[in-house]
């Protein structure tokens, strides 16, 4: 039973609020708890752990497995997760102080939109965010782009994905860059299997970049998070796909030239196998991320990329008795340089 518990409880993204030291760290559970997943933190030691809150029913929400907070100015977290009243997700707010939540949204598919993907703190303070699915028969499966205001409690979407230019089903968080504008990651149409998508908050368009991904050559399903250089290039994986057994890729994307390069493509031996949760910049100016599969134990791996050499490092295999197996919420690059991550199994 200890077994269990520890991979249901490590199972998603976390996020690091600055409070007094050490740093608190607070993060989603898809399951555990009344059955619904768990909102829980730590300390930067891994000790003190709370469960702050349990979904109890699948109308207060349920299984937040692929997403983590956001910290808005006020310094409460939001978040956005699948259930609610309507069983399109919820949007929530918690206040890491008094652990209360409050529920601020039950999306509603033909107002809303259905199935959200992260939130993000734009440069006016609003949270923005994508639906995979949008919001009328027409858009159902294409999704569409909003705003959320925490000040207001005010929810505007933006923009419908046109399904045109292979818009279609965003996916993982927006990456707000240094050029003020937000790239997305989508899966794509038929004709391809994911595409890079750039927003420009002040314009409200959305353009479709000219950067298709392609299982035969630079990997298919891009998701997780974006990761930005000095340089303002954008780092970032695809699940699978690639020329090497199909087992995903870690690319280069610059905006300015509106280039793709493959980086790195995974073969499933000890660099890993199925990328996944996106890539971190260490203080380093490195490149971090971690594969869920693959490796000398096939339990996943963590990895570094270094931009200005090439040089691609597999730094562990993950143990799946001591250290846990298929690390899946990503990287979190903390106040203190630090790298955080989750591992959903073992233990």
């Amino acid at each position: 039973m200890k077994k269990i518990l520890l991979s249901i409880l490590l199972s998603t993204g976390i996020i690091a609020v600055k409070a007094q030291p050490p740093t608190e760290f607070w993060g989603f559970t898809e399951k555990g708890g009344l059955g619904f997943g768990t909102i829980f933190k730590t300390d930067n030691n891994g000790t003190n752990q709370q469960i702050a809150y349990r979904f109890n029913a699948a109308t207060a929400g349920r299984n937040p497995d692929r997403n983590r907070f956001c910290e808005a100015a006020n310094g409460k977290l939001y978040g956005v997760m699948e259930g609610g009243k309507y069983d399109n997700g919820i949007l929530v707010e918690l206040d890491p102080v008094t652990h209360t939540l409050v529920k601020k949204i039950d999306f509603y598919k033909p107002l809303h939109g259905s199935s959200p993907n992260g939130l993000v703190k734009g440069p006016n303070g609003k949270l923005y965010g994508t639906m995979m699915n949008g919001v009328d028969v027409d858009h159902d499966s294409q999704g569409n782009l909003f705003e959320y205001d925490p000040a207001t409690n005010i929810f505007t979407t933006k923009l419908i994905f046109p399904g045109a230019n292979d818009l279609y089903n965003p996916t993982g968080d927006m990456k707000l860059t240094s050029n003020g504008k937000f790239y997305i990651t989508s899966w794509g149409s038929s004709t391809v299997c994911g595409i890079i998508a750039e927003y420009d908050p002040v314009t409200n368009t959305l353009t479709t970049k000219n950067t298709p991904f392609t299982s035969g050559e630079n990997g298919c399903s891009p998701q997780g998070k974006l990761a930005e250089t000095s340089n303002g290039k954008l780092y970032g994986i695809a699940n699978w796909g690639g020329a090497i057994g199909g087992r995903g890729t870690l690319y280069e994307y610059d905006p300015v030239a509106d280039t793709m390069i493959v980086k790195v493509r995974f073969d499933g031996s000890i660099p890993g196998e199925s990328p996944f949760g996106g890539v971190e910049l260490g203080n380093d100016g490195v490149i971090y991320g971690t594969t869920m599969f693959g490796g000398t134990d096939n339990n996943g791996t963590l990895f570094k990329y270094d931009p200005a050499t090439g040089t691609f490092t597999s730094i562990l295999q993950f143990n799946r008795g001591t250290q846990g197996a298929e690390p899946y919420g990503g990287l979190l690059k903390a106040s203190n340089g630090m790298l955080y991550g989750l591992n959903s199994e073992g233990g």
